[in-house]
């Protein structure tokens, strides 16, 4: 993994990233069979993470959000982008969902994957409603999921904004130092891996990063803005630049539509369900019932509408 990673997140859901990285990675195998070993890991991120009830399939997304499949690291807090765009591939196409709900609870993630993700939940939501709700906190990149559906929801304690990057550089030149180890870095071209973890990071460099920060900062307020029907310049004064905001705050700043439950969340999801389709789910896909999907190839559904 780089050390300077670019992260739309908080420094907890940082924190929890890479903590669940070293777990995963000493993680035992359960199996020497790498294929039935992965349909174990999807049947296990579906059973905890979605349920259908009443027409509406439910989405937890809870954790730090990264690139890909969370794989073994979903034990430890962390759910992938593409574990959503899976689910959501799902849920679109079970004749059973008339709307889906995302619960969310996350202080973000990584850049890379989000604006996929972001983008097929905006998808899902032309062809059924879609509804997100946080009780705890919906920040940074996670806000950028929340804000992709059609109506956004919040308790009244919930913390919600964070619109922003963060990036850490970790670099280990004085501890090679110190245990007698030289690094030398060679390079064909004048700002190849500038921030690497084996020198101390140059003016320029952090200048580089800053300047990266800075731009992804502007396409995640332009998105939002976007999202929220305002201009840019008024995203960035009513919420943008880093801030949080609780409960009511976050309404009155126009990152959410409505405060509530997440009874509140699930029945106006019902209803918008109901208002497209009708009063009840197609006949023959029992309801109140857990999902078992199949694999991520299933995503490609999507691609018919």
């Amino acid at each position: 993994m780089s050390q300077s990673l670019l992260w739309l997140g908080s420094q907890d859901s940082y924190e929890i990233f890479k903590s669940a990285m070293a777990k995963a990675d000493a993680h035992p195998r359960f199996s020497a069979d790498a294929d039935g070993e992965e349909k174990w890991l999807e049947n296990l991120m579906y059973s905890r993470m979605v349920s259908v009830q009443d027409g509406v399939g439910v989405l937890t997304i809870s954790g730090s959000l990264i690139t890909g499949t969370a794989g073994y690291m979903v034990f430890y807090g962390v759910v992938g982008y593409d574990d959503i765009r899976t689910m959501m591939a799902k849920l679109v196409a079970d004749q059973g969902v008339q709307s889906i709900l995302l619960v969310v609870n996350s202080g973000g993630g990584s850049v890379g994957g989000v604006m996929d993700a972001g983008e097929l939940v905006s998808r899902v939501s032309k062809i059924k409603p879609v509804v997100s709700y946080t009780g705890s906190i919906m920040a940074s990149a996670a806000l950028w999921l929340g804000a992709s559906t059609e109506f956004v929801m919040a308790s009244q304690t919930a913390v919600v904004g964070s619109i922003g990057v963060l990036q850490v550089h970790v670099e280990y030149s004085k501890q090679l130092e110190k245990e007698g180890i030289t690094a030398t870095v060679i390079r064909g071209g004048e700002f190849k891996a500038l921030a690497n973890r084996y020198e101390p990071l140059t003016e320029v460099a952090k200048e580089n990063m800053e300047a990266q920060a800075k731009h992804l900062e502007d396409v995640f307020i332009s998105y939002m803005a976007d999202r929220r029907q305002v201009n840019k310049q008024v995203a960035l004064d009513k919420f943008g630049k880093g801030r949080e905001f609780v409960g009511s705050q976050a309404k009155s700043a126009g990152l959410v539509d409505k405060i509530g439950s997440l009874e509140d969340a699930f029945m106006k999801a019902q209803a918008l369900g109901r208002e497209k389709f009708g009063t009840k789910a197609k006949a023959g896909v029992p309801n109140n019932r857990r999902v078992q999907f199949s694999s991520t190839a299933d995503i490609g559904y999507l691609h018919h509408y």
